[in-house]
């Protein structure tokens, strides 16, 4: 399986390669990369499950213009399943981690304000998380461990 994954991955990416970077992100071009590239890593009987989903993927798309609606769901029933896997597995992450930095931040500012002090208007916790995780986002990007929706 993993060589017929890997065959296919290469296949995708010659299709895919020059073409234009919003029929990249309807494919999820980065995500299918680096999800694949991670997924034959772990033994079959971990992940064929998983492994059989993104061979169906690759079976499905058919390389032509799809619209919006099409992708997402793509990627909901196909990408989505092994991405979580990975995020409890590698330490991937997704596009949730920043938003989650920053209503903690925000979580956080309001209950100083709320219960400390009233002169306290500064959104330093909320800033701070939000910057965190904007580094953590493109670190996670350049080690190859970040998978989104039209990434």
């Amino acid at each position: 399986m993993n060589e017929a994954l890997k065959k296919k991955l290469n296949f995708f990416i010659d299709n895919l390669s020059e073409k234009d970077v919003i029929l990249k992100k309807r494919f999820h071009y980065n995500s299918v990369i680096n999800l694949t590239r991670e997924i034959v890593k772990y033994r079959e009987d971990k992940a064929l499950d998983l492994k059989k989903l993104l061979n169906d993927y690759f079976d499905n798309i058919n390389y032509k213009i799809i619209d919006e609606r099409e992708s997402i769901s793509l990627f909901k029933e196909y990408l989505m399943p092994i991405g979580n896997f990975l995020v409890k597995e590698e330490k991937f992450i997704s596009n949730t981690n920043l938003f989650i930095y920053t209503v903690i931040g925000v979580i956080i500012d309001l209950s100083i304000f709320s219960f400390g002090s009233k002169s306290y208007v500064y959104p330093i916790f909320s800033l701070s998380l939000f910057i965190i995780g904007f580094i953590k986002r493109i670190q996670h990007k350049k080690d190859g461990t970040y998978f989104s929706p039209k990434y």
